[in-house]
């Protein structure tokens, strides 16, 4: 239209093609810049949203473990405080002695533990290195229990403890303070995974 305005007898549109096709060439550059401005856009949306539900997925899982964790610690704390009581030797003379039956009184290993170290890297290196102390200490007190044969012993006033029956009051003590610190440590920390 402007050229034709300029000139409106010498007008040739043969003239201004080139002009007009570079204007038509550049209004589809701006619509497809537009276009893939769009799409990547897009990708980038859709790559944060399964981010996003990815991580989320992550702390679900991650809570789970932490809370499992954590019951089995309290629970296997419970036993093994329980088993360190019947291991107690009497501190009056005239006291009957206390028996200590395996059968009756023992520290049995939560299916969640198994979980948890099969997932370690869920949790901090501290929990991790006291998982990694519990399950040395549940070897050494099944080991004990094989070599005192399962049979129930007496503890009287005075009494010295065999080296099976010092293996085992020693793992069911570490039992108890590793299983309450892992428990306790796994309260704090799990305040820090969020709840979605």
């Amino acid at each position: 239209m402007a050229a034709i305005s300029v000139d409106p007898n010498q007008f040739s549109i043969k003239d201004w093609q080139p002009l007009m096709a570079a204007f038509a060439a550049l209004g589809a550059a701006g619509v497809a810049y537009q276009g893939v401005t769009l799409t990547y856009k897009a990708a980038i949306r859709k790559v944060d949203l399964d981010r996003s539900i990815h991580e989320q997925e992550v702390r679900r899982r991650q809570r789970g473990i932490y809370l499992r964790t954590a019951l089995a610690a309290h629970i296997m704390h419970h036993e093994a405080d329980h088993c360190c009581q019947s291991l107690l030797v009497p501190l009056k003379q005239e006291t009957a002695p206390a028996v200590f039956d395996p059968k009756m009184t023992g520290v049995t290993t939560d299916p969640a533990i198994d979980e948890a170290w099969q997932n370690l890297d869920a949790f901090s290196r501290l929990t991790a290195d006291d998982l990694s102390r519990l399950k040395v200490q549940l070897y050494n007190y099944e080991t004990a229990t094989k070599r005192l044969e399962g049979r129930p012993f007496e503890i009287p006033h005075g009494h010295k403890f065999t080296e099976a029956q010092q293996e085992l009051c020693n793992a069911v003590a570490e039992i108890r303070r590793l299983c309450l610190r892992i428990r306790d440590t796994l309260r704090k920390e799990e305040i820090v995974v969020p709840h979605t």
